[in-house]
């Protein structure tokens, strides 16, 4: 309800472009900008699905998925056409740090989340929590999908964007987020 009010809103202001990000996702400014662009250039879809980079309890670790949630908007076209954003149109993944919070912030995403339903029972106590870098677990620990994630180390050139980007963060290099 939330979004579907503010694509109106950007339509009564004339917008034909929109951006949706998330509270704990980041764009690399310069890779939005030619995103935009190449959105707009492309003039053929309502709603384009991203690339992401996932973070794992800290910025160390990655987990790898397939899913591409739309993140931006082209408000000249229906909302029912999809399209992905390539390489070339989105050159930097959408860095999203969903799992990678203060076990504080964890506690109260999981006790709201839009998919909490579809939660694996015990899945925060016997897999987040307890998760360290040397003990794991490392396979199998996407809260609600089966066989999806591993932890994987974080490749060097993603840290130092991320690093770059949020120059300062708390949370740079800690090897677990508490």
């Amino acid at each position: 309800m939330h979004r579907n009010h503010m694509l109106e809103y950007a339509r009564s202001w004339g917008a034909t472009t929109m951006t949706v990000v998330d509270a704990d996702e980041v764009w690399d400014p310069s890779a939005l900008e030619v995103t935009i662009r190449e959105v707009e250039n492309a003039n053929r879809a309502g709603r384009w699905l991203a690339r992401f980079h996932n973070f794992w309890r800290s910025w160390e670790w990655t987990v790898k998925d397939v899913f591409m949630p739309v993140r931006i908007v082209d408000l000249r076209h229906s909302l029912t056409k999809d399209a992905y954003l390539t390489e070339h149109m989105q050159p930097l993944p959408v860095y999203h740090f969903g799992y990678a919070q203060s076990v504080e912030t964890m506690r109260y995403k999981f006790s709201c989340h839009g998919h909490k339903a579809e939660f694996k029972p015990g899945w925060f106590d016997r897999c987040f929590l307890p998760w360290t870098p040397e003990h794991g677990p490392h396979a199998d620990i996407h809260p609600c999908v089966n066989n999806l994630w591993t932890a994987e180390p974080t490749d060097s050139l993603t840290l130092a964007k991320v690093s770059f980007l949020l120059t300062g963060h708390p949370y740079a290099e800690l090897e677990t987020i508490a």
